[in-house]
C-alpha cells in the first residue's frame, strides 16, 4: 500500500472527499475506492468546495488524487440512471463544470496524481489541471459514447489541449490508451513509478513555490480566457442526450454487466451496442 493510500486511510473511512494542508501543498483526495471513486452528485458538489478551499489556503499548490486503485471513473452512472428530466440531468452536469471551473480558476497550480484509471469526466480533470502525472500502470480513456452520451469537457475544450481531430478520435471510439500514449498526446505531463508519485509531486511543488505568485495567476488567466468556454452548449447537448431512450437503456445494461464500454474491450475490437 502506497504512503498516500495509508494517508487516507488515517484521514477518514466514510468522507467521499478529503482535505489535507500540508504547508506547502493542499491535498485533495477523492475517497470512494468501492465505488472507483466515482464521482454522484453529493461528491461532485464536496469535491467544487473542497477545491476552492485549497485554492484559498496559503500553500502553494493544489494537488489532487484518488484512493484505492483508480483516480477517477467519472460520473456515477447509478446516479445518473435516476434523473427523470433534462432539468435533472442539466443540475448534475452542471456539477461537474463547477469542479472543473474551480480548477481553472485557481489562482494557484494543480497538480493531478494519477494513481490508477481515469475515466470519462475523471480524465477530463485532467484537462483543467495545470500539471498531470501519472503512474506507469495508469490507463485512461472517454467511453461516454458507448453509454449513448458524450464527453462535455472534451470536445468543449479538450480540442485547445490535444488537438480538435484526437478529442474527437477520443470521443468518437471512447478507446482505451496507456499512460505513455496520454503523454504523447499531451493529456499527462510525466510518467514515474507508483511509489513515486508523492515524491515526484512534492519536487514539482517546491519548484513552483520558487515563482511569483501572481505571474501563476496571470498565466492560469491567460489559458482560462482564451481556452476555456463553450461548455454551456455541450452540457445542453448532453442532457438531452442522457435523458433519451437509448441512453437509458445503455446505462441499464452496463449496470446489469450486459454491455462493457469500448474502454474495457481489445481497442480493435470496437463495436456499437
Amino acid at each position: 500500500m502506497s504512503s498516500i493510500q495509508k494517508r487516507v486511510q488515517k484521514l477518514s473511512r466514510r468522507r467521499t472527499i478529503i482535505g489535507e494542508d500540508k504547508g506547502k501543498s493542499y491535498w485533495i483526495y477523492i475517497n470512494r475506492p468501492e465505488k472507483l471513486n466515482a464521482l454522484d452528485k453529493k461528491t461532485l458538489t464536496r469535491l467544487a468546495l473542497e477545491i476552492k478551499k485549497g485554492c484559498n489556503s496559503n500553500s502553494s499548490a493544489v494537488i489532487i488524487t484518488g484512493s484505492g486503485r483508480s483516480f477517477s471513473t467519472g460520473a456515477d452512472i447509478e446516479d445518473i440512471i435516476k434523473l427523470k428530466n433534462k432539468e435533472e440531468v442539466k443540475e448534475f452536469f452542471d456539477k461537474i463544470k463547477a469542479v472543473m471551473d474551480e480548477l481553472v480558476s485557481c489562482p494557484k497550480p494543480v497538480v493531478a496524481l494519477v494513481n490508477g484509471l481515469a475515466v470519462g469526466n475523471g480524465a477530463e480533470i485532467l484537462l483543467a489541471a495545470d500539471v498531470v502525472l501519472a503512474s506507469e500502470s495508469s490507463w485512461f480513456s472517454f467511453p461516454e459514447i458507448s453509454l449513448g452520451i458524450m464527453p462535455a469537457t472534451l470536445l468543449s475544450n479538450g480540442g485547445y489541449i490535444l488537438g480538435f481531430r484526437k478529442a474527437k478520435y477520443l470521443a468518437i471510439t471512447g478507446t482505451r490508451f496507456s499512460a505513455e500514449e496520454a503523454k504523447i498526446m499531451g493529456l499527462v505531463d510525466e510518467i514515474v513509478p507508483q511509489e513515486e508519485l508523492e515524491k515526484e509531486a512534492a519536487e514539482i511543488v517546491d519548484i513552483l513555490s520558487r515563482y511569483d505568485e501572481n505571474t501563476i495567476k496571470a498565466v492560469k488567466k491567460v489559458a482560462k480566457e482564451l481556452y476555456w468556454n463553450n461548455i454551456e452548449k455541450v452540457i445542453d447537448i448532453v442532457s438531452e442526450l442522457a435523458i433519451s431512450e437509448v441512453a437509458k437503456d445503455k446505462m441499464e445494461k452496463f449496470l446489469s454487466h450486459k454491455i462493457k464500454p469500448s474502454a474495457l474491450q481489445p481497442r480493435r475490437t470496437l463495436h456499437a451496442y
